[in-house]
């Protein structure tokens, strides 16, 4: 486990995130009570898995991080350490987490966003070791880039190109969470509110641990720092749908934003750094149905429906009726064919069309005009 560790940080990961996986992979190996790699098996994890989530323990999220660090371990023991002779947990499968989604997050109407920042910057209370406009500027650049929490704590004076055009901010690789070098565009008026912490940003990170406390880090309270900047601006943590706005939710506020102002899903799957377009269009935009109804609406202005749209509640009453047809035979069969109309109670309607059903090769359609007027047979 040792040498895993030391092999991890040797390939470029943060102390932390080595430091996770293997207390990840240890918390497992207690729990089948392996005394061996081997005795990791994919029956034997996925019933300590099922017994701790059963429990309450956590959830499908947590239980596939186990499973991603228990792969990793046994993939290096098999390919790179060579110290076993096969990879134990190759057929070890990831959960699906949909139906198991302890915090479903949304995105803010630009309103309650606009609230949310100028009630931070305003505020006079010192939330983390960092002040109301520290963190408003911290808040407008994640829903501006999309960064997550830990990739703005490694930011420095040096991330930012903020004197002229292009206007960005670059993470390391080291912080970034796919581990590349990242380089994204800073909207301007963003840029102009950043320009004056950044400037007098102290040596270091620009939004540093003023606490000095690796748990109590405002990275480590983001949830619960936003969560209280909503409460001053007045803006509900959760909606009435269960969903909730905490740190992790202004990256969802970046997508949603980019989706709102017609952004392209390829540009905005580059912008938010996903591997797919899947992840972008799944989990990081939130439509509202406000929205979603203005597109509905958008399919009468292409439809020509002539005069049915203004005839009123006319409707049809009756419950079965059967209607011959008027002189018009079946060219096929040269027979004379009526078909059952069922009109169920009263039915508002501009127009109803039925095509009976006959052999492939027929052609009856009925046009039945709204209650008052004559059938039309063509």
């Amino acid at each position: 486990m040792e040498a895993w560790q030391i092999d991890l940080k040797n390939a470029g990961r943060t102390t932390e995130h080595c430091t996770k996986r293997v207390n990840l992979v240890r918390a497992l190996g207690e729990g089948v009570k392996a005394s061996a790699p081997s005795v990791l098996t994919p029956p034997a994890v996925r019933a300590w898995l099922a017994t701790e989530r059963r429990d309450g323990s956590f959830g499908a999220c947590t239980a596939n991080n186990y499973v991603g660090a228990a792969k990793q371990f046994t993939r290096w023991l098999a390919l790179m350490d060579k110290t076993e002779p096969t990879d134990y947990l190759e057929g070890l499968r990831r959960q699906s987490d949909e139906t198991d989604l302890r915090h479903v997050r949304r995105a803010l109407d630009h309103e309650s966003f606009a609230k949310l920042i100028e009630r931070t910057r305003a505020g006079g209370a010192v939330v983390a070791g960092l002040m109301g406009v520290e963190r408003s500027a911290l808040y407008l650049l994640a829903a501006s880039t999309g960064l997550r929490a830990s990739e703005l704590a490694s930011l420095t004076a040096g991330s930012f190109t903020l004197a002229s055009p292009p206007l960005t901010v670059t993470v390391k690789a080291a912080y970034s969470q796919h581990r590349r070098r990242d380089t994204l565009p800073i909207p301007s008026d963003v840029a102009t509110i950043l320009r004056p912490i950044v400037d007098h940003a102290t040596p270091g990170a620009v939004w540093p641990d003023r606490l000095n406390s690796p748990n109590k880090a405002w990275w480590k309270t983001a949830a619960k720092m936003v969560r209280e900047d909503l409460a001053r601006a007045g803006v509900a943590y959760r909606d009435a749908e269960g969903r909730v706005y905490d740190f992790h939710a202004l990256r969802s506020q970046f997508g949603t934003d980019l989706d709102r102002a017609g952004v392209s899903l390829a540009r905005a799957q580059k912008l938010m750094r996903h591997s797919t377009p899947m992840l972008t269009s799944k989990y990081y935009t939130r439509p509202d149905m406000a929205k979603l109804a203005a597109e509905v609406e958008k399919l009468g202005k292409n439809r020509e429906l002539g005069g049915w749209a203004t005839r009123g509640n006319s409707s049809f009453t009756g419950s079965v009726a059967t209607m011959p047809t008027p002189g018009v035979r079946d060219v096929e069969h040269n027979s004379a064919k009526g078909f059952p109309l069922w009109c169920a109670g009263s039915i508002p309607a501009v127009g109803l069309m039925v095509m009976t059903k006959m052999r492939p090769r027929s052609r009856y359609v009925a046009v039945v005009s709204p209650k008052g007027g004559a059938g039309e047979w063509g």
